[in-house]
């Protein structure tokens, strides 16, 4: 797949204790792209064309290799992580799991598209559980996570810090818009099986 010099490479497993956790990006990328795509007929009968046309316009969001480049060239970053399959959700899990952290996460900072979001309603699924290929999370010092946002921004990469890792691997919460808080939800599969099922 690479080469590398030793010591000059990221996993998901190198977060530490108090890091804050920055996203790049929205939710679900790749799944309102393969909804717009696959479910092209159906959804037309729902919404116009411009919207339909710019979600599956999402493909080319897909690589991560520039988020990562400036990221990593900014300094601080400790692990970065994909999320994939289970979307957002799931990817904090796995980069939590790798590195034996646990997590706070608020709502209200991950992105959500307006397309993803009409699509996601319209399928009853949640966002945050959607394949989001496309979209970087990424475990930084908090005293880089600002400049890493700011430097990813001014190279038109949205992102932002939206929590941030602690010592406890039990304690992962989920902070919603309206301050409750639950147990952050381990996806059982990625929820564009529950659209593409309906």
């Amino acid at each position: 797949m690479g080469l590398t010099e030793k010591g000059k490479y990221v996993t998901a497993a190198g977060a530490k204790t108090a890091d804050k956790l920055i996203l790049t990006k929205s939710a679900g990328i790749e799944g309102t792209a393969i909804l717009a795509t696959d479910r092209q007929t159906q959804l037309s009968k729902i919404f116009n064309p411009e919207i339909l046309e710019s979600a599956k316009g999402f493909y080319n969001q897909i690589s991560v290799v520039k988020d990562a480049l400036t990221a990593y060239r900014t300094g601080g970053v400790h692990a970065m992580h994909d999320p994939t399959e289970g979307g957002i959700l799931n990817g904090i899990h796995e980069m939590a799991d790798a590195s034996n952290l646990g997590a706070r996460v608020f709502e209200e900072k991950i992105i959500i598209e307006p397309e993803t979001s009409k699509i996601c309603r319209f399928y009853e699924i949640d966002p945050l559980q959607l394949i989001s290929s496309g979209a970087l999370l990424i475990a930084a010092e908090p005293s880089t996570a600002n400049k890493i946002v700011d430097t990813l921004c001014q190279q038109r990469i949205y992102a932002d810090i939206i929590g941030e890792f602690n010592a406890n691997p039990n304690k992962r919460i989920l902070i919603h818009k309206d301050d409750s808080a639950e147990t952050l939800p381990r996806p059982v599969s990625d929820h564009l099986w529950l659209a593409l099922s309906r």
